[in-house]
């Protein structure tokens, strides 16, 4: 998985986290993190969240730290084998 991969599923997770935990907006949580919402939408958007914020994020939407980085990888398309391959 190429590091751009992870870094777009991550930031998936963080929304869907969010979201899932009844925290639908976006404004209020991140004042609930202690953050300004301009640096919370950025952990939304582009730019995966900070270490020093993902075990207060955690604990804010129940779920464990595995969760944000459960990122599964995308199935390599295999190449068909030739025919000299399979002799």
């Amino acid at each position: 998985m190429k590091k751009s991969d992870f870094h777009r599923e991550f930031i998936k997770n963080t929304r869907r986290l969010r979201i899932r935990a009844g925290f639908d907006d976006a404004k209020e949580f991140a004042g609930f993190l202690g953050i300004p919402y301009a640096n919370y939408a950025k952990y939304e958007t582009r730019t995966p969240l900070p270490h020093f914020l993902i075990s207060r994020f955690c604990k804010l939407v129940q779920s464990p730290v595995k969760s944000l980085f459960d990122v599964e990888p995308k199935k390599e398309r295999q190449q068909p084998r030739s025919s000299v391959e399979a002799a």
